[in-house]
Formats: C-alpha cells, sequence, structure tokens
C-alpha cells in the first residue's frame, strides 16, 4: 500500500530513475541500528534518522554497499539526527555537499565517510566528535579548518588529498593520536596552534605555529 503524499510517492526500497504512478519515488530503508534513510528525489535531501539511545550507522566496507549510493553524485545535502557514529564510507562521493552539520549525538566519524566529497567546505557543528577515522576527509574541499578540542584522534590519511591551506587546532594539546601522515597530498605547511605549545615535535605531523604564546622564545618565526 503506497502512501502519496505532497505529490511524492514513499516507495520503501531503492528505486531506479523512473516515475511511480506518474510522480518521483521518495526512496527509504534502513542503514543500521535502530537508523534509517529517505531520499527525496525531488528536493535531493538525504535523511538519515535514528531513534533510541544506541542508534548507530552500518560500517560499509566500500562506498557500492552504501544503499543510497547511485544517487550520491545527485545529493545536495544531507540532514542527520539521532545517531551515535558516521559510518564508514556513508558518504563517499556525495560531490554536491557544501557543509553538513553533524548533532551532538554523534562521537565518531568512521573510515572514508566523506571521501571524495569534493564541493565540502565547512563543518557547520562538530557535535560531540573525538574520532577521525583513516581517510574520513579524503578529497574534500577544505581550504581551511578549525579542529575542535574534543577532538583527540585524527587517523592516517584525515585529510589526505584536500584542498587544505590552513589548519587551526582549538585545543590545548596534541591530539592523543595523530598520524603523521593526517594532512598528507595537501598544500599544509603549519598547524595554528592557538594555544601555548612547549615541545619541538610536530604537531600532526606538521611544524607548530603558535598564536598567543606568552614566552616570546616558543613563537615561531613564521607568527
Amino acid at each position: 500500500d503506497t502512501g502519496i503524499t505532497n505529490n511524492i510517492a514513499t516507495v520503501p526500497i531503492e528505486y531506479e530513475d523512473k516515475l511511480f504512478c506518474g510522480l518521483m519515488p521518495m526512496t527509504s530503508g534502513t542503514c543500521g541500528n535502530g537508523c534509517t534513510w529517505t531520499f527525496n528525489h525531488n528536493t535531493k535531501d538525504l535523511d538519515i534518522n535514528g531513534e533510541g539511545d544506541n542508534a548507530s550507522m552500518k560500517n560499509y566496507s566500500s562506498a557500492i554497499e552504501v544503499p543510497w549510493n547511485k544517487k550520491a553524485g545527485e545529493i545536495d545535502s544531507i540532514r542527520i539526527t539521532g545517531i551515535t557514529n558516521i559510518g564508514n564510507n556513508a558518504f563517499n562521493g556525495c560531490t554536491k555537499i557544501t557543509e553538513i552539520t553533524i548533532p551532538e549525538s554523534v562521537t565518531t566519524i568512521g573510515t572514508s565517510s566523506f571521501e571524495g566529497c569534493t564541493e565540502l567546505k565547512e563543518i557547520k557543528s562538530w557535535g560531540r566528535v573525538d574520532t577521525l577515522e583513516s581517510n574520513a576527509f579524503k578529497s574534500t574541499g577544505f581550504t581551511t579548518i578549525s579542529i575542535p578540542s574534543q577532538i583527540t584522534t585524527i587517523n592516517s590519511g584525515a585529510f589526505e588529498g584536500s584542498r587544505l591551506t590552513t589548519v587551526h587546532f582549538e585545543g590545548t594539546t596534541n591530539p592523543t593520536t595523530c598520524a603523521s601522515d593526517a594532512f598528507t597530498s595537501t598544500s599544509v605547511t603549519h598547524i595554528e596552534v592557538l594555544i601555548t605549545y612547549t615541545t619541538t615535535t610536530n604537531f600532526c605531523g606538521k611544524p607548530p605555529r603558535t598564536k598567543g604564546a606568552c614566552d616570546e622564545s616558543l613563537k615561531d618565526e613564521n607568527v
């Protein structure tokens, strides 16, 4: 039994580019534990919704396994609510999205979650994310990014091949885990650290450039 609302046919399966009873379909399904997805063909919006305290996205081993993969290049915006993680490869290849808001419920951004999102340039909110898995934002469109202090783990290639030139760290220490190749194949030469940094070790594989240091001797010549 198909319900028709607002001139959209709701079809709870993956549906090809065909009219359904004369209307474009809105496809939907499940994508994890207590997690559902809906793609609206008319607005090109993808909604990810979680229900329950432990709703989580499935970790997909490749982008081709993601149920909305065939529409990845059409998706204009992504809305996420009520989940604890963004699954591996979840939005890999969504080439049209320009910004993302991560809800407070999310703590982990999975491997290659936003890889290949070439127009993604802004994270409007980081939620409670503390971990960026490998290649999480590989080949994205960021030119500058501020990483909040809550993020303690940045894994290999997290921003590899992105358009980054400037990275601001808002924390007070080097993240607990920060791979030396987190920013490989980018134009980043220094990490801007917004605190007094007292060691000579690299910061995520790049030399630190301190801002607002109290001790003049700690300031990098490039400040």
